[in-house]
């Protein structure tokens, strides 16, 4: 069974950057109960979190977008597990719709 979308663990500030930079995914580690991690690049429309906003503060500028945006350099990997159920989704928010304050 595929999955429905992705729950971020560990990189929502790293996935607005690069929404807002334009890239079309992210590459990611993907954990799941019972088998071994691995990597893959994740669409950013795949993407979910529990955060609706986040603030660019100094963590935000500072950790993910003066690297991405003006050092031109890759984020680290995000962290991530597979959700399949799409119930779940109505709950989180999708990377696309997370503000900043």
């Amino acid at each position: 069974m595929d999955p429905v979308g992705y729950l971020i663990f560990e990189g929502v500030r790293r996935s607005v950057v690069a929404r807002d930079a334009g890239r079309p995914s992210m590459d990611a580690i993907v954990i799941e109960l019972g088998k071994p991690d691995s990597q893959q690049s994740i669409d950013l429309a795949d993407l979910y979190t529990t955060k609706s906003v986040i603030p660019r503060d100094h963590r935000y500028i500072l950790g993910s977008e003066y690297p991405l945006l003006v050092l031109g350099t890759e984020p680290p990997r995000i962290i991530v597990r597979p959700l399949y159920n799409a119930n779940a989704l109505t709950r989180l928010t999708a990377i696309a719709n997370v503000r900043l304050t």
